[in-house]
């Protein structure tokens, strides 16, 4: 559960999630999609947001009894300790629209609120919020892609496919592709003799030497070898 600082002239909210099948409820993702939607609008909408509760597993077509994530949401509304009930979208409450406007309705005779994210107005403020949320997880992926493949170059593993030349072996590390060595001992022959990358390519293709895609050899295929091997092998 996420608990925001309160503030006594802030409105109390309440967050509720839900995912029909036990693989998305132990997978967590849309659960956590559906936790960061509710945060960021309650951070947007001015509230206090007390908790998030949680259905995992559970359908939307069952009622308030079978789903004790919304019961307490919704007991958080009645005995007014929170003021509005924030969800993702519609069909988190209920599949069935005729359910989900009971809710609605439950929600509106106890006095709160309930705001839906994905009805809400697009204003200006939550657009420019989104983009830059989006650009924060831009990046984060990416830093965590650096350190992931930092840290495989340590250990002597590779972070995508093999190169042309080697594969993979059962620890993960590179080794030599024998049936490719000459291949490859050729490229960098011709290389050194002063061969453009689009001649080697050429000259591969006319002798039908085949790539391990069964396209035909450009010259970024030539130069990534030509590379790798120039840095010593180094993945």
């Amino acid at each position: 559960m996420e608990t925001a600082l309160e503030n006594p002239n802030r409105p109390k909210a309440v967050g509720y999630c839900r995912v029909s099948s036990k693989k998305q409820a132990e997978d967590g993702g849309s659960l956590e999609a559906q936790r960061n939607a509710i945060i960021r609008e309650a951070v947007l909408g001015g509230f206090d947001l007390l908790d998030v509760y949680v259905d995992g597993g559970i359908s939307g077509g069952k009622g308030e009894k079978s789903r004790p994530g919304l019961s307490a949401a919704l007991d958080a509304i009645r005995t007014g300790t929170a003021s509005a009930l924030i969800v993702k979208h519609a069909d988190r409450l209920a599949r069935d629209s005729d359910l989900a406007g009971h809710f609605r309705v439950t929600v509106r005779e106890a006095g709160g609120n309930l705001v839906v994210i994905d009805e809400a107005k697009d204003d200006p403020i939550r657009r420019a919020v989104d983009k830059m949320l989006a650009e924060l997880e831009r990046i984060r992926g990416s830093q965590r892609m650096k350190t992931w493949n930092a840290e495989r170059k340590v250990k002597g593993l590779t972070a995508g496919p093999a190169p042309y030349g080697f594969e993979k072996g059962p620890d993960g590390r590179l080794r030599p592709v024998k049936s490719e060595a000459p291949t490859v001992a050729r490229i960098l022959a011709l290389r050194r003799s002063g061969a453009s990358l689009r001649s080697i390519a050429d000259a591969l293709n006319a002798g039908r030497v085949p790539t391990r895609s069964g396209r035909p050899w450009n010259p970024q295929q030539v130069l990534l070898i030509v590379r790798r091997e120039s840095k010593g092998g180094a993945l």
